[in-house]
């Protein structure tokens, strides 16, 4: 019998409103995970996607946003917020790195990872894998964070002319594989911006694993997002219109979990 294991959060502080939808879609069990903190001028969000089998990913995105939220709590009072998402992540690997199974093996499972906070009307986020974090400002939605998979590896070697087309387009088959994710032990990329990104009235960010943008495009997700002011009825939409879509395109759903804020 599948496991039931959704969640749908709406909160709000000084500055924003927070919606927060995940989802277990048609696996057997849910491999993201989410935590969330909000204080009256600040939030803490993390957004995980686990991967391994015999509840390896629920274990490995389960400890890496509940670490998240202990380490943020503990230094809420921290101003340097770039080095605390920096220290958040590569603590994350590391307890990744170290879960065992009831026998004592390596559990060899890994986790995506997409962390922001805001202070005041300060934006500061750190990411590995490919889970992502995009803003929409006005009518123009950007992808904040970059994946970090094999697929941007190969943009980057076309680009520099190391690789022709005809290789680029064989390599794409493999393009989905993560360079980097929490698990490794050892983190060789991370992103995360270098300076605090100031928000403006009316800004709305998403954080969200693959599940929902291998199914939605950008377009049909900003969209979405544009037209709906409620930020608890905008993320219920966005669900519907996946599920309209996977339905009607017979594609299987994995695990969803996204988190929709609204800048006041």
């Amino acid at each position: 019998m599948k496991k039931k294991e959704n969640t749908l959060i709406v909160d709000e502080n000084n500055f924003i409103k927070i919606s927060i939808i995940s989802r277990i879609g048609d696996r057997e069990e849910q491999q993201d995970s989410v935590g969330y903190f909000v204080t009256d001028n600040k939030l803490f969000v993390t957004v995980c996607d686990g991967m391994g089998g015999h509840n390896g990913g629920r274990f490995a995105s389960k400890t890496a946003s509940d670490n998240a939220i202990k380490m943020f709590t503990c230094n809420i009072v921290e101003n340097d917020y770039i080095s605390l998402l920096k220290d958040i992540t590569i603590e994350a690997d590391k307890k990744v790195s170290n879960l065992r199974d009831d026998e004592g093996n390596a559990l060899n499972a890994g986790s995506t990872m997409v962390s922001i906070i805001i202070d005041n009307d300060e934006l500061f986020w750190a990411s590995v894998g490919d889970s992502r974090l995009y803003l929409l400002r006005k009518d123009e939605f950007i992808q904040v964070t970059v994946d970090h998979n094999y697929k941007g590896y190969l943009k980057e070697k076309l680009d520099n002319g190391q690789i022709d087309d005809e290789e680029y387009k064989k390599e794409m088959e493999r393009g989905d594989a993560l360079l980097s994710y929490l698990g490794l032990d050892g983190l060789e990329l991370i992103d995360y911006n270098s300076e605090p990104f100031k928000l403006l009235s009316g800004d709305k960010l998403i954080l969200m694993t693959d599940g929902l943008y291998k199914i939605l495009d950008d377009l049909e997700i900003s969209n979405i997002i544009i037209n709906f002011k409620n930020i608890k009825e905008c993320a219920k939409s966005l669900e519907k219109k996946l599920l309209k879509k996977s339905k009607k395109n017979k594609i299987n759903k994995d695990n969803i979990t996204y988190a929709l804020i609204n800048v006041k």
